[in-house]
């Protein structure tokens, strides 16, 4: 299904804004492998990597970034495995 220009847009805003969330636990190299990402295009391999990281690296991620990862996710019509790993505890 083709999307409207408006959907990428709100795409790309709603990953700066996550990856804006994170930075706190992302290194710089990380931050700017996803932002690089968000830059090009890339919507889907930004998202990919945010979930890599923080699962990878054993980080936790608040119940807000979690929301937006899920929202987000939902939207790019992803597997949503790629983010539940990442709910935090309660």
């Amino acid at each position: 299904m083709m999307q409207d220009k408006s959907h990428y847009i709100r795409l790309r805003d709603s990953l700066f804004e996550i990856t804006r969330q994170v930075e706190p636990i992302f290194t710089e190299t990380e931050k700017s492998e996803v932002f690089e990402y968000i830059n090009v295009g890339e919507y889907g391999l930004a998202f990919d990597a945010i979930c890599s990281i923080v699962l990878e690296k054993n980080r936790t991620v608040t119940r807000e970034v979690y929301d937006r990862l899920n929202e987000v996710g939902n939207a790019m019509e992803l597997n949503p495995s790629t983010w539940t790993k990442l709910r935090p505890p309660e």
